[in-house]
């Protein structure tokens, strides 16, 4: 791999400047996973809060506070079209061409650090 930069390359620079894009990498996905992801500990503290054990069905009550799943699906895709990375093509939604480099990004940095 030969990189476009001017003069000698010092084999510590050039680990040093792959350590800073991992960390970058890691941090934006660490971001990203809250954002996209956090509700996950909300739904564990619906689950804390009810203070009994729940059927799947009262769980998401809880969690959505009377809402349905399909409330919280909309509030999910109004985030996604806000942010560019999906638009809606007649009754369909469809991953623009930034939401499919997005999702490639998650897709590798998940497998990079062995997320699931």
């Amino acid at each position: 791999m030969a990189f476009i930069v001017p003069g000698e390359r010092d084999p510590v620079d050039v680990f040093c400047g792959v350590l800073l894009l991992t960390t970058a990498m890691l941090f934006w996905n660490v971001a990203w996973s809250l954002l996209a992801f956090g509700f996950t500990l909300t739904l564990l503290t619906a689950l804390v809060q009810a203070g009994q054990p729940l059927t799947r069905s009262e769980w998401v009550r809880a969690y959505m506070q009377g809402s349905t799943l399909e409330k919280f699906a909309r509030n999910r895709l109004q985030l996604l079209l806000g942010t560019g990375m999906a638009k809606t093509d007649r009754q369909n939604i469809v991953a623009t061409p930034f939401g499919a480099i997005v999702a490639t990004i998650v897709r590798s940095t998940r497998f990079l650090f062995g997320i699931r």
